[in-house]
C-alpha cells in the first residue's frame, strides 16, 4: 500500500508540473501574440512634408519593410506623350511596357496636373505594365480611378460594358489572373480563367466625374483548394474608409502559380466618348507588401476622407525614411501621418502640416474630444443674389462639454468683398456648455451680376479644449440667376 501511495503521489506531482508547464507555454504564446499584434507608434517626424522631399519617421513596432515596385503620379512626361517605359519612367521604379492609347493627360488629376489617361474610342488595349519580382505570391496595389461625367464606360452603348481596370496577371495570361475588380453591369473581383477561378461580386461606389481611391491586398493561396489565400479590398468614401472584401479563406492561386505583372487599365471594350484616367498608382510585393506610410485628413485612418500614400526608401522597426507624395493635399493643410504594418494594423495618426518642416516634433497625447469637434455642417452653400445674407452652420460633434469658441474668416474668389458681399477676418463664435450648433450670417450686396460668384469661409483657432473637425472650409456660391417663386394657382 505504501508503494502505491508513492506512485500516486509521484503521478499527481508529474501531472501538476505538466499542467503548469502547459499553462506557462500558453501564456507565453498569448503574450508574444499580443506583442506582435501591437500597432506601430510614432514618436517624432523630421523633415519637410512637401511633395518629393524625404521625411524620417521614428517610433516603435513598425515591423518589416515592403518591396515597393512602382509609384507614379505621372507628372514627369509631356502632356499628350505616350507613357514612358524603362529606367526612370516612374516617380519611383519603372513601367516595363505600354500598349494602345496610354498617355500623359491633363484633363483630370489627383496629384499635380496630369494622370495616366486612355482613349477607348481608339483601342481596346490601353494599358501600362509593372513587372513583379520572381515568385511573387503577395501583392498590395493602391490607385485612383476617374471617368468624366457623361462619358461611357468601356463598351457602354456598344458591345457591352467590360472594363478590367486593374489586372493582376499570373504565370501566363490564362492562369492565376485576378481583375481588381472588373466592371460589367456590376463590379466583380474575378479570375480570368477556370483554375483557381476566384470570383466574388463586390461593391464600388464609383461616380462618373469623381475620383475614386481603391486599394487591395492579396495573399496567394498555396493551391487552388487550400482555402488559405487572402483577398482584402477597400475604397475611400466621403464618409471615410470602408473595407468591401475581407476574404481570408480564398483560393486565388494554384500550387505552382505566381503573379508576374500588374496592368493598370488592362482591358476594355471599345466605346465612343470614353476617356479613363488613373493617378498615384502604388504597387508593392512580398509578404510585407501591406506595410506602408499614408497621410490622411483625420486623426484616425478609418475616418479620413482624403488619403495619400508615401514611398518608403528605408524601413526598420524603429525608423522609416519616405518620400512625400502630397496627392490632393495643399500647402498649409493640417493632416495626420499613419504607419501601417505588414499585418495591416494602423498606428494612431501623428499631426503634420503640409509644406512645413517637422523638427523632431513629438506627438501630443491623444486628444480628448469631450469639448467637441467644430466644423461646417456642409462644404458648399448656395444662395440667390437677392438674398440679404449667406447663412452657414457650424456644428459641434463628439462632445459638448464646457464653453468653447472658434474663429471664422472669409476669402474672396470670383466674389469680391465690398462688391458682392461683406467679408470679415477672425470673427469669434462662442458655444455655451451643451450647445451643438451655431449659425453665422454673412451680409450680401445685391447687384445686377448675372453670373455665379464664389467666396470661401474657413475656421481656425478652436479653443478651450475643442478641436477643429474635418470640414474647416466651405464655399459659398452666389447665383447669378434669380429663381422665381412658383406660380400661385387661383380657382374661380
Amino acid at each position: 500500500m505504501q508503494i502505491q501511495k508513492i506512485k500516486i503521489c509521484f503521478l499527481s506531482n508529474s501531472l501538476n508540473h505538466v499542467t503548469v508547464f502547459f499553462l506557462f507555454f500558453v501564456f507565453l504564446s498569448f503574450y508574444f501574440m499580443i506583442q506582435n499584434s501591437e500597432a506601430a507608434s510614432i514618436s517624432t517626424i523630421n523633415g519637410t512634408v512637401s511633395d518629393g522631399l524625404s521625411i524620417t519617421v521614428s517610433g516603435t513596432d513598425f515591423g518589416s519593410a515592403p518591396d515597393v515596385i512602382v509609384f507614379d503620379d505621372f507628372e514627369s512626361g509631356a502632356t499628350g506623350a505616350d507613357i514612358a517605359t524603362g529606367v526612370g519612367s516612374a516617380k519611383y521604379g519603372e513601367w516595363a511596357r505600354r500598349d494602345g492609347s496610354s498617355y500623359y493627360g491633363a484633363t483630370a488629376s489627383v496629384s499635380g496636373t496630369q494622370s495616366f489617361t486612355t482613349d477607348y474610342s481608339v483601342h481596346y488595349s490601353n494599358w501600362i505594365q509593372a513587372d513583379l519580382p520572381a515568385n511573387t505570391r503577395n501583392v498590395f496595389i493602391s490607385w485612383w480611378l476617374y471617368l468624366p461625367a457623361g462619358d461611357n464606360y468601356p463598351g457602354e452603348g456598344g458591345s457591352g460594358i467590360n472594363w478590367k481596370q486593374m489586372w493582376l496577371q499570373g504565370s501566363d495570361t490564362g492562369d492565376d489572373d485576378l481583375v481588381l475588380p472588373t466592371r460589367h453591369s456590376s463590379w466583380q473581383i474575378n479570375g480570368n480563367e477556370g483554375d483557381p477561378g476566384y470570383s466574388n461580386y463586390t461593391t464600388v461606389n464609383f461616380v462618373k466625374g469623381e475620383w475614386k481611391r481603391l486599394w487591395v491586398w492579396l495573399k496567394g493561396s498555396t493551391s487552388s483548394t487550400s482555402n488559405d489565400g487572402e483577398v482584402k479590398f477597400w475604397e475611400l468614401l466621403n464618409t471615410g474608409v470602408v473595407q468591401r472584401e475581407n476574404d481570408t479563406a480564398a483560393n486565388n492561386l494554384k500550387a505552382s502559380g505566381v503573379w508576374e505583372r500588374v496592368r493598370p487599365n488592362g482591358f476594355g471594350n471599345q466605346a465612343s466618348n470614353c476617356i479613363t484616367s488613373f493617378d498615384d498608382i502604388y504597387i508593392a510585393a512580398g509578404p510585407n507588401a501591406q506595410a506602408r506610410v499614408e497621410i490622411g485628413n483625420a486623426s484616425t485612418y478609418a475616418d479620413s476622407t482624403r488619403l495619400t500614400i508615401l514611398t518608403p526608401t528605408f524601413w526598420s522597426d524603429t525608423s522609416i525614411t519616405a518620400t512625400v507624395n502630397t496627392g490632393s493635399f495643399s500647402t498649409g493643410d493640417t493632416a495626420y501621418l499613419f504607419v501601417i504594418d505588414s499585418n495591416g494594423t494602423v498606428s494612431p495618426g501623428h499631426p503634420v502640416v503640409i509644406g512645413e518642416t517637422q523638427e523632431g516634433f513629438t506627438s501630443p497625447p491623444p486628444p480628448s474630444y469631450d469639448s467637441g469637434l467644430l466644423s461646417f455642417q456642409e462644404d458648399n452653400y448656395l444662395v440667390q443674389r437677392t438674398s440679404e445674407f449667406a447663412y452657414l452652420t457650424i456644428s459641434r460633434v463628439d462632445g459638448a462639454v464646457g464653453e468653447v469658441s472658434v474663429q471664422w474668416s472669409s476669402n474672396g474668389d470670383t466674389a469680391v468683398h465690398g462688391v458682392d458681399y461683406y467679408g470679415a477676418d477672425n470673427v469669434t463664435v462662442n458655444f455655451a456648455d451643451g450647445e451643438t450648433s451655431k449659425q453665422i450670417a454673412i451680409p450680401l450686396i445685391q447687384n445686377d451680376a448675372t453670373v455665379d460668384r464664389t467666396f470661401s469661409v474657413s475656421l481656425s483657432n478652436a479653443s478651450d479644449g475643442a478641436s477643429l473637425g474635418t470640414t474647416t472650409s466651405a464655399t459659398v456660391t452666389i447665383t447669378g440667376v434669380v429663381v422665381a417663386p412658383p406660380p400661385v394657382l387661383r380657382l374661380n
